[in-house]
């Protein structure tokens, strides 16, 4: 197996600071990482981000084979042209490239040529965009079954926040309305080249067989929380009534009693189950 380094040296190419770029080189964690992910032959991998291909080298080593969406020309090209002498043909073979931006980019068609869904999503996304590309990901979730992704370590713990913790708010609500989140993994800035300023958390997500949040209340449910958390310092009623000004206040008191929560909670006290059925009482309102 090539190393990182080689990988690295070979690609030939300094990491683009704007694409936010940072290519991990430690072995341990890349293994982790492939563990985590639990790919077999039969699989299919969607890759955010693969860089000059130190861990698609790594994924297309389980047998799976894997649609890659990179921005970076240079890596394309690279992954296109080089990447079969340094890993044989056969594994070269069974990889898809897709050149664009993933924010805006929607691979269910390569996917879909490839083996119907579920799929599993792996990536060490740019920490400028992470949230976002993890946000898209949440909404095409039944067309995967789990996603091993990295993230900046702060970022990483508000997504699995439990109620009570200083990280939870509406991020951690939106992400575990959708998925089981778990860090599995966290990591130095010397596993990158180059360093980055901070720490890093691989995140592992599962999509369970019925999510907590149904779907035809995933929207209000994102608004619900996404108003709660606009002010943490206010009671959950006030920020509620700053944010939904539509909503009559004693009708707000009256879904807060509904779901049984008292109106001088913060936000941060509730747990996902109360605003699952504060949510329900307040969708006629929104």
């Amino acid at each position: 197996m090539i190393s990182p380094h080689q990988l690295i040296k070979a690609f030939g190419h300094r990491p683009t600071k704007t694409l936010g770029q940072h290519f991990l080189t430690d072995e341990g964690a890349l293994g982790r990482i492939v563990a985590a992910a639990g790919l077999t032959p039969l699989d299919v991998a969607l890759e955010v981000g693969p860089g000059p291909g130190v861990l698609t080298c790594r994924l297309l080593a389980t047998g799976a084979r894997v649609v890659a969406i990179e921005k970076d020309r240079r890596a394309v090209a690279f992954l296109r042209d080089e990447l079969p002498a340094l890993i044989g043909v056969e594994a070269a073979s069974r990889l898809t490239l897709l050149e664009g931006d993933a924010l805006h980019l929607d691979p269910t068609e390569a996917l879909a040529a490839l083996a119907p869904p579920p799929y599993v999503a792996v990536g060490n996304l740019p920490y400028n965009v992470g949230t976002a590309i993890l946000m898209g990901l949440l909404d095409r979730a039944p067309m995967w079954s789990r996603a091993v992704l990295m993230f900046q370590r702060e970022v990483a713990q508000r997504l699995v926040a439990a109620a009570g913790s200083r990280a939870y708010g509406s991020l951690s609500l939106a992400v575990q309305a959708v998925v089981d989140a778990e860090i599995i993994d966290t990591l130095s800035p010397m596993s990158f080249s180059p360093p980055p300023r901070v720490h890093s958390s691989v995140v592992r997500l599962s999509t369970p067989s019925l999510p907590p949040v149904p779907p035809d209340l995933r929207a209000p449910f994102d608004r619900v929380c996404r108003a709660a958390f606009s002010t943490r310092r206010k009671t959950v009623l006030n920020a509620l009534k700053g944010a939904l000004p539509r909503a009559p206040a004693d009708q707000i008191v009256a879904a807060l009693d509904a779901a049984g929560i008292p109106p001088g909670l913060r936000p941060e006290q509730i747990d996902l189950p109360r605003f699952v059925a504060l949510t329900a009482a307040l969708a006629p309102l929104l």
